[in-house]
């Protein structure tokens, strides 16, 4: 665990983490005086503005109470050296209102000052997905100067994240509460550096609130991810080091509201087919949007992407981060959301039997089991900006994965055209149209069959028309301009539904 300040692998100097001590008259004395305060650490925080900290509610004696800040890393920073002790106390407005569980163990301290040279933590709305490295920086009263925990994210659990010690190590106990979690997976992670991304704050460990330790040896430890504590003080968005949302209003998990109305225009009635599909007749799982990023149309794609399970900002993340937060807001619990991920992030294989290579395997029943549940559920996955992703052609692979799931994949793009656009038809949107125009011949070519034994009452069948369609289909395989051919396939898929509705099919 290393000696006095027990670094992580990057400077753990962080001018914004903040130990907390309120006074306690069975704190043994401190100072010579007798009148000398006696205080205890109660728990960490995590400095977010000038003048504002936020900590877990129950670091505080009580809901009131005026405790003791300080700045223990301030003195290794540029510029800072020691200060004294900073009192703080409950903002207004700083504690969400309301009954709730741990999910809501969260209060904002409005200090009296800050140190000149403090600097306030970087937020990210990023949810860690399970599996996902995290450092956890807290202060325990045997090393108060500070302990840093390496840990992996075990999945949800009742509205928090549970957390698990990396290698066998050292596990949160009292000191942590109000503690940083700090990203360590992907180009954003900076591990406990200044700049490293905060993605949640500890509230509990097994055994709390009394700190028994009953089966301890368990180690388990709970996170609220940054994208609930802003969602129970939305004051943090105004923040000037606040959070930094790919889209705040697109990545947060959300209830569904109700898809738009039938009486739209000629964009919103295709978005609303495509979610509310019927499922007695194969549709496209993928739907590919250009909004043209401005005006009316933009805004209604986005409104539209309210409507899917999960909706999520692709612009500057990486494939890697992608799949995370795919994986993640999917929700699916412990070893069935890991094995999601491994299949998302992989480069070979099928879903159901891949060699697992995360530092916790995930076996193929678990894998199995877990994919057989997004094809039941056939959840509609929302993304957005995929043309401004770090890494958009890596990211569609991501994408061709997780349709093979059963997930049903709706990608906007700003423009269409550039050759993000085009790989997206070709490998994603056209592929999909092939594959429904080719389900729906079958459907037509079973309908005509049973027409030409049906009697008539003209006397004559019914005119064949799935020759003719069939010989289309394999036609827009020649053409080679992926628009064109998109084209094609969709007003092909379009008349082959007409067909089938003329059977009296749908």
């Amino acid at each position: 665990m290393g000696d006095e300040h027990n670094a992580s692998p990057r400077s753990p100097w962080a001018s914004w983490r903040l130990r907390i001590r309120a006074e306690s008259e069975d704190a043994p004395r401190t100072g010579e005086s007798e009148d000398a305060p006696r205080t205890v650490i109660r728990g960490a925080g995590i400095l977010v503005g000038r003048d504002l900290a936020l900590t877990s509610a129950h670091v505080l004696p009580h809901q009131d109470a005026v405790v003791q800040v300080e700045f223990p890393e301030y003195e290794y920073v540029p510029g800072g050296g020691s200060v004294p002790p900073v009192p703080a106390r409950p903002a207004e407005g700083g504690q969400p209102r309301g009954p709730g569980g741990q999910d809501r163990d969260i209060v904002l301290l409005a200090l009296d000052r800050t140190p000149e040279h403090a600097r306030p933590a970087r937020l990210s709305l990023a949810t860690p997905y399970p599996g996902r490295k995290v450092w956890i920086g807290g202060y325990p009263e045997y090393r108060d100067r500070g302990l840093w925990l390496h840990a992996q994210v075990a999945g949800p659990s009742q509205g928090l994240l549970e957390l698990h010690p990396l290698d066998g190590g050292d596990s949160v106990r009292p000191g942590f509460s109000g503690a940083a979690v700090i990203d360590d997976s992907g180009p954003d992670g900076d591990g406990a550096a200044e700049g490293g991304a905060v993605l949640g704050m500890i509230v509990s460990r097994y055994g709390d609130p009394e700190g028994s330790g009953v089966q301890q040896e368990l180690h388990r430890s709970y996170m609220i991810p940054v994208e609930r504590i802003v969602d129970l003080l939305p004051q943090l968005r105004g923040l000037p080091a606040g959070v930094r949302a790919h889209d705040a209003s697109l990545s947060a998990p959300r209830e569904r509201p109700p898809a738009p109305g039938s009486s739209g225009s000629r964009l919103e009635r295709r978005l609303e087919r495509w979610l509310t599909a019927d499922a007695t007749l194969p549709r496209p799982g993928v739907l590919l949007v250009a909004t043209g990023g401005v005006g009316q149309r933009e805004a209604r794609v986005r409104q539209f992407l309210e409507s899917t399970d999960v909706a999520l900002d692709a612009t500057g993340l990486g494939a890697g981060r992608l799949a995370g937060e795919i994986a993640s807001r999917l929700g699916l619990p412990g070893r069935h959301g890991r094995a999601l991920l491994e299949w998302l992030t992989e480069e070979h294989g099928s879903p159901p039997g891949l060699s697992s290579t995360s530092h916790d395997p995930v076996d193929d029943a678990a894998r199995s089991s877990g994919l057989s549940r997004l094809a039941r559920l056939s959840p509609t996955i929302g993304v957005y900006g995929l043309d401004l992703a770090a890494e958009p052609y890596e990211s569609i692979n991501v994408l061709r994965r997780l349709r093979r799931t059963g997930c049903r994949v709706c990608v906007v793009c700003r423009h269409d055209d550039g050759g993000v656009w085009r790989q997206l038809l070709t490998r994603l949107q056209n592929p999909e149209l092939r594959k429904t125009a080719g389900e729906l011949l079958d459907t037509l070519r079973e309908l005509e069959h049973g027409a030409r034994h049906r009697p008539s009452p003209y006397g004559t069948p019914a005119p064949e028309v799935v020759t003719a369609r069939a010989l289309r289909l394999a036609g827009t395989g020649q053409v080679p301009d992926p628009d064109q051919q998109h084209l094609g396939l969709r007003t092909l898929v379009r008349e082959l539904y007409a067909d089938i509705a003329g059977h009296g099919t749908e």
